[in-house]
């Protein structure tokens, strides 16, 4: 990425993530979807396989996980991200500029493990839920929740290996290591997409 596209993103994210006020402090509040979300989500950490019906898909061999924590650093760049998939009218970990949710969670103030690196395009972190253009999208965009998001990404229709799945569930050791999660979501009223769910987990060394 050109050095000035960098630069540019590191103010504009220090503007969105950073700064003091009102603004600022209304985006480190859970909103009552993310705390639904949450909610959910770790419902299904503590018993899976009691959600095998609900979710449509066998979780009864996946291992009981901790709650993960909300935290404000990560609701952050989960909103960041979601709000600049929603404006730029698409859909991937990787935004059109080369940089990755790692870098995002990281200008928001979260630290990650050194180990990890300093790659401006990694994703450790991110799940990612949308809902696609079609003839009923309107619907299934007003109905869409943190919620019925995170059912979604669970059951990972067509993914193989299910990574959604494994990040969220904490179904192997590098996943199952986050403590804390962040959530943003984004809706819009034309496009390819019309809402869009962002999950980004996290754990300090």
């Amino acid at each position: 990425m050109p050095r000035v596209s960098a630069l540019l993103l590191v103010v504009l994210l220090t503007c969105a993530c950073g700064g003091k006020g009102r603004d600022a402090e209304m985006i480190e509040r859970p909103t009552p979807e993310d705390r639904a979300a949450l909610d959910y989500l770790n419902r299904i950490r503590a018993n899976p396989g009691a959600f095998s019906a609900e979710i449509g898909v066998d979780l009864s061999g996946i291992a009981q996980q901790p709650a993960l924590k909300w935290n404000a650093m990560l609701t952050r760049s989960a909103r960041v991200r979601a709000e600049d998939m929603a404006k730029r009218n698409y859909f991937a970990h990787v935004n059109p500029d080369g940089v990755g949710p790692n870098f995002f969670a990281q200008q928001a103030g979260y630290k990650f493990p050194a180990w990890w690196g300093n790659a401006v395009n990694a994703n450790n972190i991110e799940s990612i839920f949308t809902t696609r253009s079609s003839a009923n999208s309107p619907r299934f965009a007003a109905n869409a929740t943190g919620t019925s998001g995170i059912r979604s990404l669970i059951r990972d229709d067509g993914v193989n290996p299910p990574g959604h799945r494994q990040h969220l569930l904490g179904m192997t050791k590098f996943d199952a290591a986050f403590k804390d999660v962040g959530f943003g979501a984004a809706r819009v009223d034309s496009g390819r997409f019309q809402y869009y769910l962002v999950v980004h987990t996290g754990v300090t060394e």
